[in-house]
């Protein structure tokens, strides 16, 4: 019979073992960014905007894609949490679904069965508690509180347009790293990743911002 740390990287387990290395990762370098006083939520930043469009007009996702991207739970927190969320989800759902079927029903224990299965209920946990764990995260101060207004934020990940927000990030009073989702109040503006912005109003799940005027200053 093989032990149990054999039984956890073996087979299929190897991915959900993969998956918990992965999480352990990035909590350790979460660790030593905080040490020093910075945030690795933003670790991916500087990445090349995938969701640039190749033209000026203003463009809108479609419906779909923005109940798929609510649904998930996407817009409530920041990419790299949601994958820690997902990949710690999917290790746990991989793990209990392999052990289940172990003994259960051993003839259908394969990749093809277990891996769909445990990504889909990772997802469904994600949809569940995303929420709830960026509200432990950030603690009792919403998001969209309105004391946050005037402040600057800087935007991350992706070209925001009227319709379909960007990620951006924010310094609070209390000097600790905000992620959310900005979207320009004019329908004229396009932000794009390392613009400099001015939070306007909350619009959840999303915030209303103008570009920042360096010349007003």
């Amino acid at each position: 019979m093989m032990s149990m740390a054999t039984w956890l990287i073996s087979g299929v387990n190897i991915w959900f073992g993969a998956a918990v290395a992965v999480v352990i990762t990035v909590f350790l370098l979460e660790i030593g960014f905080m040490i020093i006083g910075k945030s690795g939520m933003g670790v991916f930043d500087t990445m090349p905007d995938q969701r640039t469009y190749p033209y000026s007009a203003p463009c809108r996702l479609p419906s779909y894609v923005t109940h798929v991207i609510k649904w998930v739970g996407l817009d409530a927190m920041p990419n790299m949490q949601w994958l820690s969320l997902f990949l710690t989800l999917f290790a746990i759902a991989g793990y209990s679904v392999s052990l289940l079927v172990t003994k259960l029903l051993p003839a259908i224990h394969t990749s093809s069965f277990i891996l769909p299965l445990a990504t889909t209920l990772a997802v469904i946990g994600c949809s569940l508690c995303g929420q709830s764990l960026t509200t432990l995260l950030h603690g009792s101060h919403s998001r969209f509180s309105k004391a946050y207004c005037g402040c600057a934020a800087q935007i991350t990940v992706g070209e925001a347009r009227v319709g379909n927000p960007a990620e951006g990030r924010f310094t609070d009073g209390e000097h600790q790293t905000r992620y959310i989702l900005i979207e320009p109040e004019n329908a004229q503006c396009a932000f794009s990743p390392g613009d400099t912005v001015i939070l306007v109003r909350p619009s959840p799940p999303y915030w209303l911002a103008k570009r920042y005027d360096h010349r007003a200053v």
